[in-house]
């Protein structure tokens, strides 16, 4: 595939997830203010953003017939992708099925803006990122697989706030997912056997961590074996 075709596919993949992550957040019934309150909607807005300046940066730069951006927030573009993909992960491999355990109906899960918000924007971003990320003034660096974490961490401190200050996430719920209700029976660090909460909220938030770190050090090496490849077929 040639450099110019890459290029447009990535311009293309970048302003259709913008859509995407727009077109989710005007169907959401609780409203835009709501959706922004759960690490699912940051997540969105966030990689949406990001893929929308970075599509009209890449047309200027293509059109001076440039094949990559000379700056581009590759940390930052890192962090997003990682975020919107631990975001379809603990939906579908999570929430989901507790969703459904719960009784609610199927077309709740599947429904158009969960599907875009929870599957779709998330394949775009990660196919975008790792097929057609290709600087040739940049390389990751092993230490660079921490970056991710510390929006996760942020998200954290941020729902334990409203958590202690008594903020709604729903009408009469003060947690914004089940693995963060740290009133539940498992509480912080024990177990019960009440469903889902059969282990606290603490080791959860371990496994997610330890979640990002691991898709984090995986992308790292996808993209700069890429980037070496691709710089040796220009030399």
């Amino acid at each position: 595939m040639s450099r110019t075709t890459k290029v447009k596919i990535s311009i293309t993949l970048k302003f259709i997830t913008f859509i995407c992550v727009l077109s989710a957040f005007l169907m959401y019934p609780e409203g835009i203010p709501s959706l922004l309150m759960f690490f699912t909607g940051q997540s969105n807005f966030l990689i949406g953003i990001l893929q929308l300046v970075l599509g009209i940066l890449l047309i200027r730069s293509f059109k001076s017939g440039k094949y990559e951006l000379d700056t581009i927030p590759y940390i930052l573009q890192l962090i997003c992708t990682v975020a919107i993909t631990v975001t379809g992960i603990i939906f579908c491999g999570v929430l989901a099925p507790v969703f459904l355990a719960s009784g609610a109906p199927l077309s709740f899960i599947l429904s158009p803006y969960q599907m875009l918000l929870h599957v779709v924007v998330p394949l775009l971003s990660i196919v975008d990122f790792l097929c057609f990320t290709r600087p040739l003034n940049f390389t990751y660096k092993f230490r660079d697989f921490v970056w991710p974490i510390s929006y996760p961490l942020f998200y954290l401190a941020f729902q334990v706030i409203c958590y202690v200050r008594g903020i709604e996430f729903y009408p009469g719920v003060t947690y914004p997912y089940f693995f963060m209700n740290w009133g539940s029976p498992a509480g912080v660090w024990g177990f019960s056997k009440e469903m889902p909460y059969f282990m606290g909220g603490g080791y959860w938030i371990i496994i997610i961590l330890l979640l990002v770190l691991g898709i984090s050090f995986l992308y790292l090496r996808i993209v700069n074996k890429h980037i070496v490849k691709c710089r040796d077929n220009l030399i």
